[in-house]
């Protein structure tokens, strides 16, 4: 329980670091991104709050980064981008905000797995993650930029939704004249 130590970082031949499950509270220290061996990082169901240090775009060996269920707040930091062999990150069920750096495309696949559902990420998704699909449930509420429409936990940007039923519209008058 408690914090997790500022000295964290003086164990540098760390190759995994599992703190899931635990009662931690505090931030995650800057000196996480001194664990520059760290090849997994598990933080998941504590109670951990502030934002992910910038610092942890130095774990370049990072493949699992889980970070679920905590009281995480702020953006996800753009260094997140530099975790080129990142695979699994776990990230839902925070009050994570704002937006999501652009550059995370630089590390997404369809292969990753990414979980970012149960945040308030409501809008400018990057291009890789802007679907319902990948993003989950957002708890955003109605608080969606103008352009942008809520509809299931998802902002929408309009002029899509147009063009969408525009598609919907004539399908419904073609199938009518095909009945005619």
């Amino acid at each position: 329980s408690g914090n997790i130590p500022e000295n964290i970082g003086d164990l540098t031949e760390l190759t995994q670091l599992a703190l899931k499950d635990n009662s931690l509270s505090g931030k995650i220290p800057e000196s996480i991104g001194s664990l520059l061996n760290l090849g997994q990082l598990s933080l998941a169901d504590n109670s951990l709050s502030g934002n992910i240090p910038d610092t942890i775009g130095n774990l370049r060996d990072l493949t699992l980064l889980d970070l679920s269920n905590n009281q995480f707040t702020g953006s996800i930091p753009n260094s997140i981008s530099k975790l080129s062999i990142l695979r699994t990150f776990l990230a839902d069920s925070n009050n994570f905000s704002g937006t999501l750096p652009n550059d995370i495309c630089n590390i997404y696949d369809q292969d990753s797995n990414f979980e970012l559902s149960g945040n308030q990420f409501c809008n400018d998704f990057p291009s890789c993650l802007d679907s319902p699909e990948i993003l989950g449930y957002q708890n955003c509420d109605t608080s969606c930029k103008p352009e942008y429409e809520f509809k299931s936990g998802y902002c929408y940007f309009q002029a899509d939704l147009n063009v969408l039923q525009s598609i919907i519209s004539n399908s419904i008058v073609d199938s009518l004249d095909i009945k005619m």
